[in-house]
């Protein structure tokens, strides 16, 4: 019977087509058995057998070994064949096309991928800049707005960090929730039905609010760095030297991952993870010190006027 036998290189991303009766043997030996005709696409085909019918390879090399016998024709369009001088080839050689430059389809696939994944690398570090400028620009306005609030949570923070970590938590924890029994409430009664339409202006508000957290954390560390390195200290210099320290880690991890090979992509995909862990705890820290300085807050009642002393009475001069 008839044997064909097809090595593809895993880089190749090759893959084979033929008429239905083609079957695998081996998944070890990579062994065809094939019909008519029998067609490679995109990688490096290596005959050494028999091919009942054409053999046909399409953006890829074909090699024919010394045993091979093809009873049509040998066809590569887009690639290079090689014949070994004892192959036996009944039917036609035909080579049409080369790629050139790039040799074979396998390669241009793999040149591509490389483009793609550089494209996508670069892609990532512009969207990590843009980020970080947006989210500056963003605090700036906080602390133009309402820096008092903002060096509130910044104190909050310095006071209770771990504190307004764990009240964060919680309250990402129970967000979800939250949020669906409110959505719940609100459908099933006739006066809640208006109110969902609300919704999408309290989340947005909801974002709001946790950016001015986020702000008085980078504050806080913005202080605590002009303080250690004798930086001016000032309410826009410290949440922007605040901001740049939490983001660092991720920016250089994008840099990181413009390179190529096995320890560039483990320390750059390290580096991504402590950075997105930071801007985590950085974001989650703000959100608890704002809640617990609004409990703050709603808790401080006015203290009451002390009562003035009562003037002693006047003493009228005797006569």
């Amino acid at each position: 019977e008839p044997w064909i036998y097809f090595g593809f290189r895993a880089s190749d991303f090759g893959f084979l087509t033929s008429t239905p009766t083609c079957r695998r043997i081996s998944s070890s030996t990579a062994a065809w058995r094939s019909g008519e005709w029998s067609v490679a696409t995109g990688g490096a085909a290596t005959i050494d057998g028999e091919v009942a019918g054409d053999a046909v390879v399409i953006g890829g090399s074909l090699t024919l070994g010394p045993e091979a016998l093809v009873t049509g024709d040998a066809v590569v369009v887009g690639g290079l064949m090689e014949i070994d001088p004892t192959a036996r080839v009944v039917g036609d050689e035909v080579t049409v096309g080369s790629l050139g430059q790039f040799g074979e389809l396998g390669r241009f696939g793999r040149a591509y991928n490389d483009q793609r994944w550089t494209f996508w690398q670069i892609g990532g570090l512009v969207a990590t800049l843009v980020r970080m400028v947006l989210f500056i620009l963003a605090a700036l306005l906080v602390v133009t707005l309402g820096g008092h609030h903002v060096d509130a949570i910044a104190d909050r923070t310095a006071r209770e960090p771990l504190r307004a970590g764990l009240v964060g938590l919680l309250a990402e924890v129970l967000f979800v929730p939250l949020l669906i029994i409110t959505i719940i409430v609100l459908a099933v009664s006739i006066i809640g039905i208006p109110l969902l339409f609300l919704l999408p202006f309290a989340l947005v508000l909801a974002l709001v609010l946790l950016l001015v957290g986020f702000t008085g954390v980078a504050s806080h560390v913005g202080r605590v760095l002009g303080d250690r390195f004798g930086v001016a200290r000032g309410p826009y210099q410290s949440v922007l030297l605040g901001i740049a320290t939490i983001m660092v880690i991720g920016l250089v991890a994008r840099l990181v991952g413009l390179g190529s090979g096995f320890v560039v992509g483990f320390l750059g995909g390290t580096l991504s993870l402590i950075g997105n862990l930071v801007e985590y705890v950085a974001w989650t820290v703000g959100g608890g010190a704002l809640i617990l300085y609004w409990l703050g807050t709603r808790r401080r009642t006015p203290s009451s006027p002390t009562p003035a002393a009562p003037e002693p009475p006047a003493v009228e001069p005797g006569i």
